[in-house]
């Protein structure tokens, strides 16, 4: 992953961590195949609160390649209409991106 795209999710990690539906991001970045069967079972064990799936997610997605940071983006925006706060949260991360990448 792009170290700034890294580095945009990092700095929003207390509003994605809070405010994500890690429910539904886990069927829509499995579809993506951004994340494992193996990950997909982990985030269904019992005890895991919201806070703990959206950590593990947003500790995988950085490994997942160059365009993980896209497919993360584009499911946030599938699962909008369900959960609205994910339109402010493409938003917040778009956003943010733009600032590390203008201070070069």
């Amino acid at each position: 992953m792009d170290p700034k795209k890294r580095r945009a999710l990092q700095r929003l990690t207390v509003e994605l961590s809070s405010d994500m539906n890690p429910d539904d991001m886990r069927v829509a970045l499995f579809a993506k195949q951004m994340l494992t069967s193996d990950e997909v079972e982990q985030l269904s064990m019992p005890g895991m609160t919201r806070r703990d799936k959206n950590m593990f997610i947003l500790l995988k997605i950085p490994s997942k390649g160059v365009r993980a940071f896209d497919f993360f983006v584009d499911c946030l925006q599938e699962t909008a209409k369900e959960n609205p706060r994910h339109d402010e949260l493409v938003e917040q991360l778009l956003t943010k991106l733009r600032e590390l990448q203008s201070d070069d």
